[in-house]
């Protein structure tokens, strides 16, 4: 579990993390703490603007990019990297 922070203006390169997927039992989570409209996650080319203080999933082994428009906010996530275990799973839609 870390604490990772994008601050205003910034921008990440499009990247994939192929380890964290459903099917090979790991997955990324994240806890939005502080965030701004203009704080999004483009994945598959499908922009999210996780709010905080919600439990988040993405499936991080397809491409993806972090974004931060805004000019004052400094977006922080709690990210947790953890085995997919059958309560965990129970959380996920069946879709």
């Amino acid at each position: 579990m870390r604490l990772m922070a994008l601050g205003p203006g910034a921008v990440s390169n499009p990247h994939s993390d192929p380890k964290y997927r459903l099917d090979r039992g790991l997955v990324r989570l994240h806890i939005p703490i502080i965030t701004d409209p203009g704080a999004v996650l483009v994945l598959d080319g499908v922009e999210h603007c996780w709010q905080a203080g919600c439990l988040w999933f993405g499936d991080f082994s397809r491409e993806h990019l972090v974004r931060n428009t805004s000019q004052t906010v400094t977006r922080v996530h709690v990210v947790m990297d953890t085995p997919l275990t059958a309560d965990l799973a129970a959380w996920f839609p069946d879709s």
